[in-house]
């Protein structure tokens, strides 16, 4: 019996087959799926060769070549990413894709640094910085320049209302001289 490593006494069955062929029912041993090293049947791999990794519904061996932007590599497909993406089913995906305009993101997609002139809000999306009202320039995932009467927050999120000093100064001056002008 060909692919057999045990044949039970007294019969051309097998009772155990060879790495990478599997037991019918007949007793035959039949080729497991491409690049599987141990299996059950022909449709499902219980662990593939050393170059590959198992796909998450067991149907496939798929090369270790295929995990693009993948920094540790397990038999079970991508364990870490590489700065920049994270891991989508087995494999690492770009952070962008997940978070428009995301540049960095945790090992769940969840974006933690966008690009630049983009602010990080609260539900980690990435949004210009124009489209925060009187927000004028963004540093750091931040609005850390707003428009005139206006201060970031303290979170950067916004722009609030703040006097600006020395205008009011420069006015109050401005008004006592023409009163002093006036009863002179």
């Amino acid at each position: 019996v060909s692919n057999c490593k045990q044949i039970i006494q007294g019969t051309t069955k097998c009772a155990l087959c060879e790495e990478r062929y599997y037991r019918n029912n007949e007793g035959v041993c039949d080729k497991c799926i491409s690049n599987c090293k141990s299996c059950t049947n022909g449709i499902l791999c219980i662990e593939c060769n050393e170059t590959n990794f198992l796909k998450s519904d067991s149907t496939e061996c798929i090369s270790y070549d295929k995990l693009i932007n993948c920094e540790e590599k397990s038999h079970s497909g991508c364990k870490k990413c590489k700065k920049g993406y994270f891991i989508d089913k087995q494999y690492c995906s770009s952070c962008e894709s997940k978070t428009e305009y995301c540049q960095l993101c945790e090992q769940d997609g969840k974006c933690t640094s966008c690009q630049t002139d983009y602010i990080l809000d609260k539900q980690s999306q990435c949004i210009h910085f124009n489209q925060i009202s009187q927000c004028q320039k963004a540093t750091n995932n931040k609005c850390s320049e707003c428009s005139f009467w206006h201060e970031p927050s303290e979170n950067g999120l916004s722009c609030q209302t703040a006097p600006v000093w020395w205008v009011i100064v420069v006015g109050i001056i401005g008004i006592i001289a023409i009163i002093i002008i006036i009863l002179l």
